[in-house]
């Protein structure tokens, strides 16, 4: 397209003005003309003259540049106006301006004139206009009275709520740590926790979003010392079936028809040989069976606010059981005590969840790691971690 034909087909354009149209249209119409106008402004003489030498080796490609140029800011003209109409509401306001009009044309009453005392028919004019503001800035200000009544009842109830679950979080954190307490009366080298079989510390150090129950893993040989421990708490119950895990809970809970309640620990045992130790549960022993230089010397690692001693190895541990890149919800409702429908279960890439849930990233450093929680790019908290026992040095 040459110059001279754009700037006909603007002409013809121009000459095309639409007549009994809303304003609406006439404002579209007269935009339309502008863009043209700007389009055409942008000559491929201009171009030739500033580009000379591409103009020169290959003008065909020139060419097809300002085509491309011109229709590209075509579009981005036509887009920035549909977007301007989409934002303010302009076919809205112009429709009801023509609406307006289109009511007034049968109107008899006499438009009002000036007196010719600019200071009386200045005081006329205003004091009405001042008293139209007035009664709509009460309107406003009853309006945001009663938003900031119901605002503060609302701020007023979640701080209700969040102070209850704060005693909540303080109370579970406090009976974590006697647990933890009475739980370290046991030897060390006999103790193994687990938490979802160590997903939790592991993965988020704190439990896992999804899930609801807590298992601990404890030495056989144990079993009385850890009742005894557990059984000096004198707020807490402990359920010991002679076949199943063991079920530790606050005496605080109401219990319905079993002789546990929910939130509970399980405590299960295991066994152990030379080389492994497993658990001693049948249906779990060929499912948890672990390889004694993979779980010893235990490791301390952050747990709701405390430390808690977990395997050495844990990356192999967890791999003997689950796929660590994959978060699944749980098959089962310790709550409700049932197994849940299978087609409720999900398992996604636990990477498409890290801007929605705490996990821990981990960089290994001279002589610790450095395990950090962040949620998506922020940062909550860093701590330093013993190197894992397949990495030590001599």
């Amino acid at each position: 397209m040459t110059d001279e034909s754009e700037s006909m087909e603007t002409t013809n354009d121009e000459s095309q003005k639409p007549e009994s149209q809303g304003r609406m249209q006439i404002l579209d119409h007269a935009l339309s003309q502008a863009r043209k106008k700007i389009i055409s402004s942008a000559k491929l003489q201009l171009f030739q003259k500033h580009l000379r030498p591409i103009h020169k080796k290959n003008p065909e490609v020139l060419k097809r540049m300002h085509m491309q140029l011109t229709k590209q800011l075509d579009c981005h003209i036509s887009e920035e106006v549909m977007l301007m109409f989409a934002e303010e509401q302009m076919e809205k306001i112009l429709d009801d301006l023509d609406g307006v009009i289109a009511s007034q044309k049968d109107n008899k009453e006499e438009a009002w004139r000036p007196s010719g005392d600019p200071q009386q028919d200045s005081r006329v004019y205003n004091i009405s206009v001042k008293v139209k503001q007035k009664a709509q800035l009460q309107h406003v200000l009853s309006q945001l009275e009663q938003q900031n009544t119901l605002l503060r009842d609302h701020v007023a109830l979640r701080q209700k709520k969040l102070l209850g679950t704060k005693r909540t979080v303080d109370s579970g954190i406090s009976k974590w740590r006697e647990i933890n307490e009475a739980a370290t009366s046991i030897p060390a080298d006999e103790l193994v926790e687990f938490v979802q079989k160590y997903g939790k510390i592991h993965r988020h150090h704190t439990m896992i979003p999804w899930d609801d129950d807590i298992d601990v893993l404890v030495n056989g040989s144990q079993k009385e010392a850890m009742s005894r421990a557990l059984e000096s708490l004198p707020e807490y119950t402990l359920y010991r079936p002679p076949l199943v895990q063991w079920k530790f809970f606050s005496k605080n809970i109401t219990r319905s028809k079993r002789p546990f309640a929910w939130p509970y620990i399980d405590i299960f045992f295991f066994g152990e040989n030379e080389t492994h130790i497993w658990d001693k549960a049948n249906r779990y022993t060929q499912l948890y069976m672990f390889r004694k230089a993979d779980v010893f010397p235990l490791q301390n690692k952050p747990y709701q606010g405390s430390l808690q001693p977990v395997p050495c190895n844990s990356p192999r541990v967890l791999s003997r059981t689950y796929d660590p890149t994959l978060c699944t919800t749980s098959s089962y409702t310790h709550k409700e005590e049932r197994s849940k429908d299978p087609g409720s279960r999900k398992t996604v890439k636990c990477e498409s969840l890290y801007r929605k849930f705490p996990f821990v990233f981990r960089e290994t450093r001279d002589h610790y790691v450095m395990e950090t929680v962040k949620v998506g790019d922020c940062i909550l908290y860093q701590t330093k971690a013993a190197l894992p026992c397949w990495t030590e040095s001599p």
